[in-house]
């Protein structure tokens, strides 16, 4: 059975001091010692306070709030978003304890930004990845390959060396790197615009090709579209071996992810199946409600494309759309 895609939480970062982040809240007191205070602090206001009150964290101290508020703030908490005055506190609290940060905390400084949509200040942004490169040989798969998807995420850019330093770090432990950290790596590195050796591009294809029934429907896709950025020919039997673990684990996917998976192999020059292009459609019939008019009609466009007909889905995208001008025109009168 094809594994479930899963997602590694930050870690920890950050702190420092503003009197603005000081506005009104009495649930932080200021004589609690830091690991009591941020226990108690509920909300992104008592976060901003209690990053706006200690003003002296030490490395540990700082981890743990920033992990906390990237937590907070994050994709499920849309309604909490980010202080930039906070955000910029963080970042300069920790600017002082970069070359005391084990890997853990490079990783979780990496993601916690990412995953609170915020951009580093120039400078710390370069300091923690002269700490990658420098401390590149302690990284394992996991750390490394969530330290370059974070920083591919922020689009900041690199410093020169560094993907470099995480290409050979990753090649050498090829042989211990899952499938999954491997897409990540890759999708990284394409959307850096970094293309990685042909040693590695075939050590990674290989590793992902015999261990296929490990990969996340994430991990194929990824995977994929790294390729088609490459512009390079997939290593023998890749596409296929892709292609016999979808069709039975098709409800693992989101609907669109499919869709892109699909037009990746057509775009590698592998046309999928008419079976897996039969089984994707009944697949995007039975969640069509989860998808829009134009995401359908790009979905049609695909299996068209793959000289697939697609009769069925393109029926339900006319009855959709009779049925919306319909409301329309109600609504109208």
């Amino acid at each position: 059975m094809i594994a479930r895609y899963y997602h590694v939480r930050p870690f920890a970062v950050s702190l420092g001091t503003k009197p603005a982040l000081l506005a009104s809240s009495t649930l932080i007191d200021s004589n609690l010692p830091v690991v009591d205070a941020l226990r108690k602090a509920a909300t992104v206001k008592d976060l901003n306070v209690l990053i706006g009150r200690y003003s002296n964290m030490n490395r540990l101290e700082a981890c743990s709030v920033l992990r906390k508020y990237s937590i907070t703030t994050s994709k499920r908490h849309r309604v909490n978003s980010p202080d930039p005055n906070a955000v910029r506190i963080l970042g300069s609290q920790l600017l002082a304890h970069t070359g005391d940060l084990s890997v853990a905390q490079v990783t979780g400084i990496l993601v916690s930004f990412a995953g609170m949509k915020q951009g580093m200040s120039s400078q710390l942004f370069r300091e923690i990845q002269h700490k990658l490169i420098t401390s590149v040989d302690d990284f394992n798969p996991p750390h490394l390959s969530n330290s370059i998807s974070a920083i591919a995420e922020m689009r900041q850019g690199t410093v020169p060396g560094l993907l470099k330093a995480v290409e050979k770090r990753t090649m050498d432990n090829i042989l211990i790197t899952i499938p999954r950290e491997l897409s990540v790596t890759l999708r990284a590195f394409a959307r850096l615009n970094w293309i990685p050796s042909e040693e590695f591009l075939k050590g990674s294809q290989s590793r992902i090709k015999e261990n296929i029934h490990e990969c996340t429907p994430h991990c194929l896709s990824s995977t994929l579209w790294a390729l088609t950025i490459f512009k390079v020919r997939p290593e023998d039997n890749l596409l296929a071996a892709v292609e016999s673990v979808m069709i039975p684990n098709l409800a693992l996917f989101a609907p669109f992810a499919v869709v892109n998976t699909i037009n990746s192999m057509r775009q590698l020059q592998h046309f999928p199946t008419p079976d897996l292009c039969k089984a994707t459609e009944d697949f995007l019939l039975d969640n069509s409600h989860l998808l829009n008019l134009e995401k359908l009609a790009q979905s049609v466009q695909v299996l068209l494309q793959c000289g697939y007909r697609a009769s069925r889905l393109i029926q339900k995208i006319s009855d959709r759309d009779i049925k919306l001008r319909r409301e329309d025109h109600d609504r109208d009168l």
